[in-house]
């Protein structure tokens, strides 16, 4: 919702961006930590890797929410969904 109301305030837009900005660096540093620590090499820098993660994870929430999925059914998607991302972004070195 808030989101939503976001696309129309101009205000609360930048306010929005600049909270989602933040989560996405916090996200791409752990995700680059955790590439360094597990020895593996990401095919898109930290920051862009951690957006599409959180895309996925918004996306496949709402998702979940509207087609009446259940607690569970929808924490096994989003994990489902987000390997599959993960994996497809990601190379052992």
């Amino acid at each position: 919702e808030i989101r939503t109301r976001a696309m129309r305030d101009q205000r609360l837009a930048e306010t929005y961006l600049a909270w989602q900005a933040g989560i996405v660096q916090r996200v791409g540093s752990f995700i680059e930590e955790l590439a360094l620590t597990y020895r593996f090499r990401l095919r898109l820098p930290p920051q862009e890797f951690a957006g599409l993660i959180l895309q996925t994870w918004e996306d496949t929430s709402a998702f979940a929410v509207m087609t009446g999925l259940s607690v569970p059914e929808m924490h096994q998607l989003v994990n489902e969904r987000t390997a599959r991302v993960a994996t497809a972004l990601v190379d052992p070195l």
